[in-house]
């Protein structure tokens, strides 16, 4: 008989490590998403004439 090996709790193996992650990630999510959403505020250069400013403001905040 082949059966997957429970942990003490009864929990099938990484049940928990599982759970951590997905509480971790919803914890994240809402920084994560005011984020992007600067980032996607700030304008890209769309057109010849248009201040490199925004796109060097852009990379900071990628970077940090």
């Amino acid at each position: 008989m082949n059966q997957e090996a429970n942990d003490p709790d009864g929990q099938p193996p990484g049940a928990g490590r599982s759970a951590a992650l997905e509480s971790t990630a919803d914890a994240l999510l809402p920084g994560v998403r005011a984020d992007l959403e600067r980032l996607a505020a700030i304008p890209s250069i769309a057109f010849p004439g248009l201040s490199p400013e925004p796109v060097l403001q852009a990379r900071d905040l990628v970077v940090a």
